[in-house]
């Protein structure tokens, strides 16, 4: 039922859900609930992130192709770049478009400061912390890119704008919301 099969806007549905339960949580419990709420955001994330890895390296293989074809499989296809204007807006990205998609990643890991007094030692957690997270995000989104760019078509990638969820193994939910 979660992919549009019973209602039209179920995922969107189970979206909202999810954050008008946080927002009353956070109204009605207070910080208390805050920090139980990010790590049940963050395993969702997680998961996803694995759903997404797990699914790709299954496609390339060949052991799963989600709601892809066959033909969307296509290696060292997007090597060189070819810019063309969306097929739905006509709108071609430019260094604007890309830093749209970057800058509220790195802006996500700034929001880890508002938890600077539940630290034991601040001044010395808070550059290593910093550090970590910039490393690890920038992996997994270099990580993320290069398998989806060296597996999947050029077109199913301009025209399918939920690709990671199209190819998510074993299940597409969690990368949907």
């Amino acid at each position: 039922g979660f992919s549009g099969h019973i209602f039209p806007h179920d995922v969107q549905l189970v979206s909202l859900t999810i954050v008008a339960a946080m927002a009353a949580s956070i109204h009605v419990g207070g910080g208390r609930y805050v920090t139980a709420l990010s790590h049940f955001f963050f395993g969702i994330t997680a998961l996803s992130i694995l759903f997404m890895l797990l699914g790709s390296i299954f496609f390339i293989v060949g052991w799963h192709t989600g709601s892809l074809q066959q033909y969307d499989r296509s290696f060292h296809e997007n090597t060189w770049s070819r810019y063309e204007p969306d097929p739905y807006t006509g709108v071609l990205p430019d260094i604007y478009s890309c830093l749209a998609l970057i800058y509220p990643s790195v802006t996500g890991l700034l929001s880890g400061m508002a938890k600077i007094d539940q630290l034991k030692n601040p001044r010395k957690s808070i550059p290593k912390g910093m550090f970590w997270a910039i490393v690890t995000s920038s992996a997994i989104y270099l990580m993320v890119t290069w398998l989806f760019g060296m597996s999947i078509s050029n077109r199913t990638l301009k025209v399918d704008k939920f690709v990671t969820a199209s190819v998510a193994f074993p299940h597409e939910l969690p990368v949907r919301i």
